[in-house]
């Protein structure tokens, strides 16, 4: 019979008990327009003002298809795709006719109609 032998170590070393090191680590953070974001996920379209709905008209990502809206004023509506914003309007590419340009001032409401 094979007898198997276990022989003890032949060299011991000796290891120091440390503690974990303490990090100092921030834990998170939050930009502005995280925050924006956050606040306007539960806002539908229909809820936002002139200003929040001509600035998601402009900056759909470009992946997306632009979208048509129709843009009331008090004595008439256009229908289009917005293109451009200035200080005091905004210019709508309209299907078939050249550009055109609303005063900010006079719309009363934008809708989207659809792609």
């Amino acid at each position: 019979m094979n007898s198997v032998q276990i022989n003890e170590p032949l060299l011991y070393i000796d290891q120091p008990i440390l503690s974990k090191p303490k990090v100092k680590v921030q834990s998170g953070f939050q930009t502005v327009q995280a925050q924006t974001k956050k606040n306007n996920q539960h806002k539908s379209f229909k809820q936002c003002s002139i200003e929040e709905k001509i600035h998601y008209l402009l900056h759909i990502p470009k992946e997306l298809p632009l979208l048509k809206c129709e843009v009331l004023t008090e004595g008439e509506s256009y229908r289009g795709r917005l293109i451009s914003e200035g200080k005091e309007s905004i210019i709508l590419q309209r299907q078939g006719r050249r550009e055109q340009e609303v005063l900010k001032s006079e719309i009363t409401d934008i809708r989207l109609i659809s792609f």
